[in-house]
């Protein structure tokens, strides 16, 4: 199947009336969800965990 077969009236459904207004919603819900200026993750490494040393793990057989 031709694959602009089906893009085609989807992009023209989105351009105007009813279907332009679902778009700006949805595209309102995005921005909201996932903004742009969000800081990075971060992960919390337990001090404790960095203690432990290569010593106290047990060699792996071959």
């Amino acid at each position: 199947m031709d694959i602009s077969a089906i893009i085609a009236p989807l992009t023209a459904f989105f351009q105007d009336g009813i279907g332009r207004i679902i778009a700006l919603i949805a595209e309102v819900f995005y921005q909201l969800a996932y903004p742009s200026n969000a800081d990075a993750a971060h992960v919390e490494i337990p001090t404790d965990a960095l203690a432990h040393d290569a010593s106290s793990v047990p060699p792996a057989d071959k």
